[in-house]
C-alpha cells in the first residue's frame, strides 16, 4: 500500500486537516512519510470492515464473495520486518518479487472453507491478475464466450479446497507507463515459482535469467543498470554456468517467451453489412482482425458525428437523430492507447476500416 495523503481516521485531526504533502517526499516524489504508514492500513482494515458490516446487516454475506488484492509491492522508502526478523523492502514500480507479489484474499463464508481450528488456509500456485476475471466467472456460473482468447486461468476450485495448481508460468510485458513504441522500455519476461527469465532487451541484449529459490529480489549480477530511483535491473546468472536443473527452466521460459512473441496487424475488415438503422435503435458492429493469430485484437471504435450515432467499445451502435455517419475502427497495433497522462489518447493514424451508416427516422 502506498501513502499519498494522511487517512481521515489520523490524530489529532489536525494533522489531517493541515497536512501539506510537499514537505513530505523523496526525491521529488510526495506521500512517502512512513510516519503514517500504520494509519493507512488501519483505514484500509476499517473500509473493508464497513463492507461486511453492511452485508451482514443486509443479510448478504453469505452470498458475497469478497476479493481483497493489492495492485503492486509496497513503495520503496517502506521495509516490513517479518516474523522471522528479516527485512524485506518495498518494490513498487518494480518487476521483482516485492513489485509483483501482492496480497489475495477470497472470502465466502459456508463455501470457501477455512483453514483447521480457524487459521488462515493458504494456497501456494502462481496467481496471475488476469486469472481474477474467470474464477470470478466461474463462481458466479458466467459462461465466458470466448475463453480461449484470454489469459487467465480459473482457480475457483483451489479455492473451494481442490488439490492442485492449474497455473504453471507467467508471462508478462511491461513498459513502466512509457507509449508503446518505445521499445527500449519494454520488459518481456517468464516465470514459474522457482526461475524467471528475461527476454532481449536493450540493456542486456542476451536476455536474463535468475534463481527465484534463492534470489527472488533478482540481486544476482556481473553488471546492473539503473532505471528508476532505488530500481536497477542486474544482468542475472551466467547462462554457461547454469547447472542441469536451471538449463531445463531456462529452455523451458524461452519456449514460453517465444510463444508470445509479437505478431503485428495487417488489417482490419469490419464484416457488418448495416448499412442503415434507424433512430432509437443498435446494432453490434463486427471487426476481423487480420492475420487471426495477431497478438493485439483490440480494436478502438469511434463515430464521426456522436449526436447522430455512438458505439462502444464493444462495436455496440446506437442511432440518435437522422442523417449519415462514418464509423471507423482501429488497430491497437499502431492507434496504441498512449501512455499514461497524456493529453491524446491515441492515435488516428496506420491501420484501420471505416463504414457508412445511414441514420433513418423513426417508421
Amino acid at each position: 500500500m502506498t501513502s499519498t495523503s494522511l487517512p481521515p481516521d489520523t490524530r489529532p485531526r489536525k494533522l489531517f486537516d493541515d497536512f501539506d504533502e510537499t514537505k513530505h517526499n523523496r526525491d521529488g516524489h510526495t506521500g512517502d512519510n512512513r510516519l503514517f504508514f500504520p494509519d493507512m492500513l488501519a483505514y484500509m482494515d476499517k473500509l473493508i470492515g464497513n463492507v461486511v458490516d453492511r452485508l451482514e446487516k443486509h443479510d448478504l454475506r453469505d452470498k458475497t464473495l469478497i476479493v481483497v488484492m493489492g495492485d503492486n509491492g509496497t513503495k520503496e522508502p517502506f521495509t516490513h520486518v517479518l516474523p522471522d526478523g528479516s527485512r524485506y523492502p518495498g518494490g513498487k514500480g518494480g518487476n521483482t518479487d516485492n513489485g509483483l507479489h501482492v496480497p489475495l484474499i477470497l472470502s465466502l463464508p459456508g463455501k470457501i472453507p477455512a483453514g483447521k481450528a480457524k487459521a488462515i488456509r493458504s494456497y501456494g500456485g502462481v496467481v496471475d491478475v488476469t486469472d481474477i476475471f474467470p474464477t470470478l466467472c466461474q463462481a458466479t456460473g458466467v459462461a465466458i464466450p470466448n475463453p480461449a482468447a484470454i489469459d487467465g486461468i480459473s482457480f475457483w476450485s483451489q479455492a473451494l479446497g481442490a488439490k492442485g495448481e492449474p497455473r504453471q508460468v507467467v508471462y508478462t510485458w511491461y513498459n513502466g507507463n512509457s507509449p508503446s513504441t518505445d521499445l527500449t522500455k519494454t520488459l518481456r519476461y517468464a516465470f514459474n515459482k522457482e526461475f524467471k527469465r528475461y527476454a532481449p532487451h536493450a540493456n542486456f541484449p542476451k536476455g536474463r535469467f535468475f534463481d527465484l529459490r534463492n534470489d527472488p529480489l533478482e540481486m544476482a549480477d556481473d553488471r546492473k543498470v539503473k532505471v528508476a530511483w532505488a530500481h536497477y535491473h542486474r544482468s542475472g546468472l551466467d547462462i554457461d554456468k547454469l547447472d542441469a536443473r536451471q538449463r531445463v527452466a531456462y529452455k523451458h521460459l524461452g519456449k514460453v517467451i517465444e510463444s508470445h512473441r509479437h505478431v503485428p496487424v495487417s488489417a482490419l475488415r469490419i464484416t457488418s453489412k448495416h448499412n442503415s438503422i434507424a433512430v432509437g435503435t443498435s446494432v453490434a458492429l463486427q471487426c476481423r482482425v487480420l492475420p487471426a493469430k495477431a497478438t493485439r485484437q483490440n480494436v478502438i471504435w469511434e463515430s464521426s458525428n456522436p449526436s447522430m450515432a455512438t458505439v462502444d467499445k464493444f462495436g455496440v451502435l446506437k442511432a440518435h437523430a437522422p442523417g449519415t455517419v462514418k464509423i471507423k475502427v482501429y488497430s491497437w497495433d499502431d492507434a496504441y492507447p498512449i501512455s499514461a497522462n497524456a493529453t491524446k489518447t491515441y492515435s488516428r493514424y496506420g491501420i484501420q476500416d471505416s463504414i457508412k451508416i445511414t441514420i433513418a427516422k423513426r417508421p
